[in-house]
């Protein structure tokens, strides 16, 4: 029940991992437990299985329950998920104990029937010795963050205001730190973070280095999507030998006109890696390093948006590499000689435009591999896939080779 709870007031829609790793810091079973809750259609999953759904009767259901723990003092309840609630709580500095999670997103709350200012104290947290789920999302926080209760394992603060992280800030038990969309320059730790697991700063436009790795030895995920102004990773980030998965994907539009040098981090990565997505980061063949062979247990790559004309040499040195993503390379011409081990190529490109890709070739002796996006590439043009297959456009066969088909 408490699984349910905690997934129908903070979690539906989000991912499935993510809410996994972060219920299971509250001493609560959440493999299986989600597994009984979709048995019951009480829970969905969708997008293969990575995003948590739930019907909206079915939430409605369990916000009710919640509801009657104190029907007309929210303070008394275990979650606190309708930001005017929670904005009142917290403006009134009630906050209790009782309280475990709670939720409150500045830019739901109707301003016009709201009094006064809406900057909300740090102190009035200081009471809620039981917190372990905190979204506070473009809210202005003033005082000191030394008040925020130590029990927090997920910290979700969507548009914060601060350009660095507080020292004062109590982290030790936090599992995932969520500041998407915020205004940080940089982010570093100088105290160890022995819990934190999922590091989120997607979207953070103004943010130009992350370091500290030394510090954050439990990282499993390093997530800094669109970070546009981003031009240093430390390569202390290769002691977290806990991290499998780092998204460095930028915005297309936001793409610079020079090439940007992946040579300079890739001998950096950790070798314990096994999704990394460099979409749209403006990444020509040149770019990348002659061989990649220390991710010796990368799977997922995805190189979608950037300018290369050819599978870069590297890919082939990748030796347990499964899935990769090629998708809206417009400028590509060939892939030759991917890994044997690849299961999945994706190279899908904008039905819009004339694809320039006129070679794919394999090794004959590949298992078989799922290839995604292959029908948009029929254009007026032909397509060899060389040791399968070659594909042409009808307009382009003769007439005497389709009367022979019949």
């Amino acid at each position: 029940m408490e699984l349910f709870k905690h997934i129908e007031c903070f979690f539906v829609g989000k991912d499935r991992d993510l809410t996994e790793t972060i219920l299971k810091a509250c001493d609560i079973e959440t493999r299986y437990g989600i597994m009984n809750l979709v048995d019951r259609c009480l829970l969905s999953t969708e997008e293969y299985n990575k995003c948590l759904m739930m019907h909206s009767l079915i939430q409605d259901m369990g916000r009710d329950l919640v509801r009657q723990e104190s029907l007309t003092k929210p303070w008394k309840r275990s979650r606190l998920w309708r930001h005017e609630e929670s904005f009142k709580v917290l403006k009134q500095e009630k906050g209790t104990e009782d309280i475990l999670g709670l939720a409150l997103d500045m830019r739901m709350l109707d301003k016009k029937k709201s009094r006064g200012s809406f900057e909300v104290k740090t102190e009035s947290l200081s009471k809620m010795d039981n917190l372990m789920l905190l979204q506070l999302n473009y809210v202005q926080m003033n005082g000191p963050y030394e008040d925020f209760p130590e029990e927090l394992r997920w910290l979700c603060m969507h548009g914060s205001p601060l350009k660095s992280i507080p020292l004062d800030l109590p982290m030790e038990n936090l599992v995932a730190l969520d500041m998407s969309y915020s205004n940080l320059e940089s982010f570093g730790m100088s105290k160890e973070l022995g819990s934190l697991q999922i590091l989120d700063l997607s979207f953070s436009e103004h943010l130009h280095s992350v370091g500290g790795f030394s510090e954050l030895l439990a990282l499993e995920r390093l997530i800094v999507r669109e970070c546009i102004s981003l031009i240093e990773v430390c390569e202390s980030v290769e002691q977290c030998v806990e991290l499998v998965h780092i998204d460095m994907s930028f915005r297309e539009s936001e793409i610079g006109t020079t090439p940007k040098d992946l040579k300079l981090i890739a001998f950096s990565l950790p070798s314990s890696l096994r999704i990394l997505s460099l979409a749209n980061n403006n990444l020509s063949n040149e770019s990348f390093p002659g061989d990649l062979s220390c991710l010796s247990v990368l799977k997922e790559l995805y190189l979608d948006g950037n300018p290369i004309v050819s599978m870069p040499d590297c890919v082939r040195s990748l030796p347990r590499l499964e899935t990769l993503s090629i998708n809206y390379c417009e400028m590509v011409i060939s892939i030759e000689g991917p890994p044997h081990t690849l299961r999945e190529l994706s190279i899908d490109i904008d039905f819009t435009k004339e694809s320039l890709l006129r070679r794919i070739k394999f090794d004959p002796k590949m298992s078989p591999l799922i290839l995604i996006g292959a029908y948009n590439l029929l254009q007026p043009c032909s397509l060899e896939i060389d040791g399968l297959v070659k594909m042409e456009a009808m307009a382009c066969v003769e007439d005497k080779v389709l009367h022979s088909l019949g």
